[in-house]
């Protein structure tokens, strides 16, 4: 069998995107070849970066994003990108921010006591 990206490449070069639309949601936007199967390279389905994603996640070639909670409010979200997040949102961010800097005052402010006379 050939490699995925040889699949890829000779797919470029035998079908072109030009004045195409997405077999799924007839869309001319962002079109990318799907392969539903790599072991027939000449099976070329036109698809929308979205529908090719959906397509990939149903056959299992992608994972699907996990819910988190929210270290501050506890809520559910999911994460929007590929970074660790820890919060659903700039608001429970800056919250986070702002009790790491108490926390690190804190620690300032106890080392700066002069030691008791024993």
């Amino acid at each position: 069998m050939k490699r995925p990206w040889r699949i890829r490449k000779a797919a470029q070069r035998a079908v072109s995107l030009a004045g195409k639309q997405c077999s799924e949601c007839n869309g001319t936007h962002r079109l990318q070849r799907h392969h539903p199967d790599y072991s027939k390279p000449s099976e070329i389905v036109i698809l929308c970066q979205r529908c090719h994603v959906a397509a990939d996640i149903a056959a299992g070639f992608r994972k699907v994003k996990q819910p988190k909670l929210c270290k501050v409010c506890g809520t559910e979200f999911l994460p929007n990108h590929s970074r660790k997040h820890s919060t659903c949102s700039r608001e429970c961010l800056s919250e986070i921010g702002r009790q790491n800097s108490l926390k690190r005052w804190r620690r300032v402010a106890e080392n700066q006591r002069p030691a008791s006379a024993s």
